[in-house]
């Protein structure tokens, strides 16, 4: 595919970091390292063959992501867009990242979480999923199998076409294996859902919220992966992943 036709990887690396204090009181949570790699690069890595340019959505010490990455990536154009309130949530990223005018209103997005780590699996099946229906919504849905787990997450619910009919957030009664990673593909129609939301940084708005409505008038498909995930929600995490 044309590198201009590629979807956008539109990037939340806007958070404070809380849970990895003090480590985040010097350093924003994305630039938090694995093995000598930041947790920012690694997820840019995994999107790169998917994405014709980034943008990340960065607030908290973010000039100093800005330094580390610079205005490209491995070849592909960079732009920083600042979240001036991340207690907005990740759906007012969202719309920070969807909607900021580059002269071009005929984009796609692949939007990702910057602080876990994703084995590859997670970001290649987007390109399978797009070749065949660019249109179509996507959610990667990570299969958990340990019903304890999923207590503590989100996940989908789907028909048996794997077709998007809710998400259901910290179930205590199992409805699914198929977690929710923070890994999606949305193509330009989702432009009129942000649009119409004006006051989204007032209170905190999660990206989850956005799915219901969009799956009333758009298909939405969630792709099942079994591939590892590292999600890094503590120092502790960040000490394991690093050993």
């Amino acid at each position: 595919m044309n590198e201009r036709l590629k979807p956008i990887g539109v990037i939340f690396a806007a958070g404070l970091g809380t849970r990895l204090r003090p480590l985040t009181e010097k350093i924003p949570k994305p630039l938090a390292e694995v093995h000598g790699k930041t947790l920012l690069e690694r997820n840019m890595e995994g999107l790169l063959p998917h994405v014709g340019s980034f943008r990340i959505i960065i607030n908290w010490l973010g000039e100093q992501i800005e330094a580390k990455i610079g205005n490209s990536f491995k070849g592909k154009p960079v732009t920083f867009i600042y979240q001036k309130n991340p207690k907005g949530g990740t759906l007012d990223a969202l719309r920070r990242g969807v909607l900021f005018s580059s002269g071009n209103d005929i984009e796609n997005y692949v939007v990702s979480n910057s602080d876990d780590i994703f084995a590859q699996g997670f970001y290649d099946i987007f390109g399978m999923a797009i070749t065949r229906d660019s249109q179509k919504a996507y959610l990667v849905g990570k299969i958990i199998n340990d019903k304890e787990k999923l207590k503590k997450l989100g996940v989908f619910l789907v028909d048996a076409g794997n077709n998007f009919q809710k998400i259901v957030e910290k179930p205590q009664e199992f409805v699914s294996n198929l977690a929710n990673v923070g890994i999606y593909y949305l193509p330009n129609q989702v432009r009129e859902f942000l649009s119409a939301q004006e006051n989204l940084s007032q209170t905190e708005h999660l990206i989850t919220d956005l799915f219901n409505a969009y799956s009333e008038k758009y298909p939405i498909e969630v792709l099942p992966v079994d591939a590892d995930y590292t999600p890094i929600s503590s120092l502790e995490d960040l000490k394991k992943a690093n050993n």
